[in-house]
């Protein structure tokens, strides 16, 4: 059974990878996360040494999850957490720092509304943004488009 609670978050995406089960420490916890990513290193070394071409993705993407750093937290907490993050403002950002993230394929969730093209860069959380001469960047939530840049861009342009 699973106490619904208590979460595993990843802090910067605030993505809740797991749940505090039923007699279990949140140390226990982060032992059978460490596992399950120790399985999946296994898993992409078996893959790179099978297919020496995907070398360079399976060092990026342990790489990745090295610098991952997690937080347990209570359902309030997150909740909290995730509107605190998602009402940060937007800023704006150099036109280098905008094309910078256009390049680093694959592009996820790429939209134009209201004049404003937005994207994401791989699975991340922050949205880049373009209106007229200016670039934009927000941490936004892609399932509520309240977060948005188009909802902001306007208003700095203005």
């Amino acid at each position: 059974m699973v106490n619904e609670r208590v979460l595993l978050v990843e802090n910067k995406t605030l993505e809740v990878v797991d749940f505090l089960r039923i007699g279990e420490t949140p140390s226990h916890m982060y032992k059978r996360w460490d596992l399950f990513v120790d399985q999946v290193f296994l898993e992409g070394l078996q893959l790179m040494l099978e297919n020496p071409d995907e070398e360079e993705h399976w060092n990026e993407m342990i790489k990745r999850e090295q610098n991952k750093t997690f937080t347990v937290m209570t359902c309030s907490e997150y909740q909290k957490a995730r509107f605190t993050r998602f009402m940060e403002p937007v800023k704006v950002i150099p036109e280098e720092e905008y094309w910078s993230a256009f390049a680093d394929i694959p592009l996820i969730s790429w939209t134009v509304i209201n004049d404003v093209e937005m994207f994401c860069p791989r699975n991340e959380i922050i949205q880049y943004g373009r209106f007229r001469e200016y670039c934009f960047s927000k941490v936004v939530d892609l399932n509520d488009k309240s977060t948005w840049i188009y909802n902001f861009a306007a208003k700095y342009a203005a």
